[in-house]
């Protein structure tokens, strides 16, 4: 069935914008995060910048007319988007690459500045996420626990040669970071603040 009527096409978009970003049915998260809803969205609006009038496009005009923060209820779109990535169960647990994929199907065929699109992948990680690595560290070192500064290095631990190998390992797959090329510097230079960010950013990066 195709639908081509102008009236059934602003009909469908308002739907589906008020069933994505205004909606706070959380049971539902699994339709709003489908690629499958993204895609049948974009082609209804597909269809509307085809309709013009006196030969200008009438519907979403520009390519800046995809971002969501120029809408003038923006906040409500955000605030509920942030609200459906919490309640997804595993949502602290999934890598950065995951994360993207799941904020990308939530909004697509609309667009974030990176700023925000960083903000949402990241939404509600670093408390939960840093609380459990000095749980982790404590379990590790038990005599730091929580007096561990940001600046304090692996090496100041005593997590040198095969501990500290066996401390990053562990930290890579307990947080699920990427730790693919810490390996080029010296594990006993790596810090704390490095591991916390790691933890946000999903890949351990050297400096």
């Amino acid at each position: 069935m195709e639908i081509k009527s102008e009236i059934e096409l602003r009909i469908l978009n308002g739907l589906l914008i008020q069933a994505r970003f205004y909606d706070n049915n959380y049971e539902k998260k699994d339709y709003y995060a489908s690629p499958v809803t993204g895609t049948i969205h974009k082609k209804i609006i597909d269809e509307l910048r085809m309709i013009t009038f006196n030969d200008k496009l009438i519907y979403y005009p520009n390519e800046d007319d995809f971002f969501i923060e120029r809408y003038h209820d923006s906040s409500i779109w955000l605030n509920n988007i942030k609200a459906h990535v919490t309640n997804i169960d595993n949502w602290r647990e999934l890598s950065l690459d995951l994360r993207k994929d799941i904020t990308h199907n939530f909004i697509y065929p609309f667009i974030l500045s990176q700023v925000t699109f960083d903000e949402i992948c990241n939404y509600n990680l670093e408390e939960n996420s840093i609380d459990n690595f000095r749980e982790f560290l404590e379990e590790q070192r038990e005599e730091y626990g929580f007096l561990i500064k940001k600046s304090t290095k692996i090496s100041e631990l005593g997590l040198v040669g095969v501990k500290g190998i066996q401390f990053i390992n562990s930290y890579g797959e307990k947080f699920n970071v990427d730790i693919s090329n810490f390996f080029s510097s010296k594990i006993a230079d790596i810090t704390i603040e490095q591991l916390e960010k790691g933890i946000i950013e999903g890949k351990l990066i050297n400096y």
